[in-house]
């Protein structure tokens, strides 16, 4: 007869979140380069040398505008990262960094069924994939959100709450610009509680002041706030990024949309579960943030799930998974067979972070470009590829900084030459860069064999030119990397 130990309920909530884990990383691990992500690293490893961020570019001969690199620690972190193991170390640092913003998630989650708290992580996760596909700082926004709005809606006392968010504030700001959302959202907490509670005047801006003032320790000091009251606007027709959501976007894009509002209808339905005005509205301000502006919308979705975690609870109470323990060893064995299959999948992934999309550079002509020196005039998503393999002894014209090195004529300067503006094709002149690489298009290839340069390279996708008095590059022809292309 079985004794009565052996009876003893088991619980499940390892298989559970075991099976969670191995599918979160097979949608959070994969990684591929976006245009910026050689530009943070290069920036990264200059500080890591000189342990100085400079104030004058050296990568670009048409910088106009004092160099803010307001993302500064951002880069430090990935390039360190980068030094130590490469592309495992970039993959493992944004996973790491996921990874912590979902752990909040499911902790406050904690009161639901774990069978609720498990979809909530593995969609909080999948809404996220369009920036956690990539491993820029802008990852690190995801837990800076997820952060300030569970530290909004705590139940610490006020000071430690306000000096926490000093600190998150503090640290954000020094690694992407993204904490902007943050302190709006903040904002609308706060004077929405305001409202509500009937709380001094002193006592809510107190709560604002303060982390917004956190903001100032960082290597520019009020010169930060400048940056960002000058550059952060939804008038950048030529990113994608920066437009509204449309109905050519991808699944994956309206999915970081839905996601929370599907969170926010599900938990108003019932009295019992309704979250609090302040952050309805919080989350409220964070939707129409990503409809307007789509890099946003990534953001949102781990940040909405960790603020409604609470009412999960009460709209699904958390109720024992458990099993006999003959059952739960069963049990165990989809689990193994998961992680099993998962694995090999993961051990691919962080061995290459492909170098593909639309924007992809042509890595065909790029080679003809080899040891070349001077100035070098290029298409704005392959700067930052360019002076990470030739620079800076071949400075570019433009690069994916924009308006922290460029200002708005020379950013429309380039746009009007590729349509063949005649006074920007007279400033190109005077500018007299000693190369040329862009996307095909033979008017402007005419154009520039008329005006004193003569072709090097020619390719399906791009062209690499050089003035008729400049000699070619001495150096051979890099040979073609194999495909799939990987970073760097």
């Amino acid at each position: 007869m079985p004794s009565i130990s052996s009876q003893r309920p088991v619980s499940l909530r390892y298989h559970l979140w075991a099976s969670v884990l191995a599918i979160v990383l097979v949608i959070i691990v994969p990684t591929r380069a976006d245009p910026d992500l050689w530009g943070h690293i290069r920036f990264g490893l200059d500080w890591l040398r000189s342990h100085h961020i400079p104030s004058v570019d050296i990568y670009s001969f048409t910088h106009d505008q004092p160099y803010v690199d307001h993302e500064w620690l951002g880069e430090v972190v990935v390039a360190a990262a980068y030094s130590k193991a490469g592309a495992l170390g970039l993959v493992a640092l944004k996973s790491a960094i996921v990874l912590a913003a979902l752990a909040i998630v499911a902790w406050r989650l904690r009161g639901t069924s774990a069978f609720v708290a498990a979809g909530v992580v593995l969609l909080a996760a999948a809404s996220a994939l369009p920036i956690v596909a990539t491993a820029r700082p802008q990852v690190t926004s995801i837990l800076g959100l997820t952060l300030v709005l569970t530290l909004a809606d705590s139940a610490i006392p006020c000071a430690r709450r306000v000096a926490s968010l000093a600190i998150v504030f503090a640290i954000w700001a020094n690694l992407h610009g993204g904490w902007i959302t943050g302190f709006g959202a903040l904002g609308v907490y706060t004077g929405v509680q305001w409202l509500r509670s009937r709380t001094t005047m002193s006592r809510a801006i107190g709560i604002l002041a303060i982390p917004f003032a956190a903001t100032l320790a960082n290597a520019y000091g009020v010169g930060l706030w400048r940056f960002m009251a000058l550059t952060v606007r939804t008038a950048r027709p030529d990113i994608t990024e920066w437009q509204p959501i449309g109905l050519h976007e991808p699944w994956i894009m309206w999915l970081a949309v839905f996601f929370p509002i599907a969170l926010l209808l599900m938990v108003s339905v019932r009295r019992e579960s309704r979250p609090s005005p302040e952050i309805a509205a919080s989350i409220v301000l964070l939707i129409v943030a990503g409809l307007r502006v789509s890099r946003v919308a990534p953001l949102i979705g781990p940040a909405t799930a960790a603020a409604l975690g609470p009412s999960f609870g009460a709209l699904k109470p958390r109720t024992a998974q458990t099993s006999s323990r003959a059952g739960a060893v069963v049990l165990a064995l989809p689990v193994i067979v998961l992680w099993v299959a998962s694995v090999p999948w993961i051990a691919r992934a962080v061995r290459c972070i492909p170098i593909r999309d639309t924007w992809a550079p042509d890595l065909q002509a790029a080679r003809y470009l080899a040891g070349a020196t001077g100035k070098l005039w290029i298409a704005f998503d392959w700067g930052e590829y360019a002076f990470w393999h030739f620079g800076p002894a071949l400075r570019v014209s433009i690069d994916g900084r924009r308006e922290a090195v460029y200002s708005d004529r020379v950013i429309q300067m380039h746009r009007q030459f590729d349509v063949g503006a005649p006074e920007a094709r007279a400033e190109f002149l005077e500018l007299s860069p000693d190369y040329v690489w862009l996307r095909r298009n033979s008017a402007t290839e005419a154009w520039l064999s008329t005006h004193g340069y003569r072709m090097l390279a020619t390719t399906d996708a791009s062209f690499v030119a050089s003035r008729l008095d400049v000699n070619p590059p001495t150096a051979e022809p890099v040979a073609q990397p194999p495909a799939p292309a990987c970073f760097p």
